[in-house]
């Protein structure tokens, strides 16, 4: 997996151009502030306006990740943008269907305040023993349905299987992805810091290398895992 890791930062470097989505996103994200609010409106109630630019902050970013590993797959811009253009309901409402049963579980570990702490206990246990292999899933998801047309239910259910059968790559691209955050989160804190330039240039500036990285990772880790030969990665 470090391999892999480094491969992808090489390909980062030979192509600077592939990280221009994610800056031009984040940089649009940080000027309309919209991670900056709760989906909760000041008076505790919800705010059907901030979901609804959660949501679509959320598909802007799919939406990206996708072409960006179209790009990398070798169908150049604009075959990456046409696959995606084919594709992309499919990938979204897949993600959905893993999406839906954690925001369920969330709010129901939100909501038990009144509850006895043995059911809150429950709840949590359920919701962490979910949450890992959904969000490992969802960084996987797309590129089943982008190597070829799959009925929504195919593409999760081959998901899955990758991740019960092979646990133990999982747990290493896992590890990885988790220490790239935690060094993203110290350069945006330190860059933040920067006065005038530090948030809205800096900050983006990071949390776009780090999205493409993540990305490209995350493709070159799948074709790696399900290949024979693990000493000779696909991409």
């Amino acid at each position: 997996m470090i391999t892999l890791l480094r491969d992808t930062i090489t390909y980062i470097r030979n192509d600077w151009l592939i990280v221009a989505p994610f800056w031009v996103f984040f940089f649009g994200v940080q000027m309309v502030s919209v991670t900056q609010d709760t989906i909760l409106s000041p008076d505790g109630t919800l705010s059907y306006t901030r979901i609804a630019a959660y949501s679509a902050v959320w598909m802007a970013e799919l939406w990206i990740k996708c072409v960006i590993m179209g790009i990398v797959m070798g169908n150049g811009v604009r075959g990456a943008i046409a696959l995606v253009m084919t594709r992309f309901m499919t990938i979204m409402m897949a993600s959905i269907l893993i999406i839906a049963p954690l925001a369920m579980l969330l709010g129901a570990l939100v909501s038990s305040g009144s509850e006895s702490m043995v059911f809150q206990l429950i709840l949590f246990i359920v919701f962490i023993g979910i949450v890992f292999p959904a969000l490992v899933g969802l960084q996987f998801l797309p590129i089943p349905y982008l190597n070829g047309p799959l009925p929504i239910g195919s593409g999760i259910r081959h998901v899955w299987d990758m991740i019960r059968e092979h646990f133990s790559l999982i747990l290493r691209y896992l590890m990885i992805l988790i220490l790239i955050s935690m060094i993203s989160l110290i350069f945006s804190a330190i860059f933040s810091q920067v006065p005038i330039i530090g948030k809205s240039i800096l900050v983006v500036l990071v949390q776009g290398v780090i999205a493409t990285l993540m990305t490209i990772f995350t493709l070159k880790a799948y074709l790696f895992i399900l290949t024979d030969n693990h000493d000779k990665p696909s991409v």
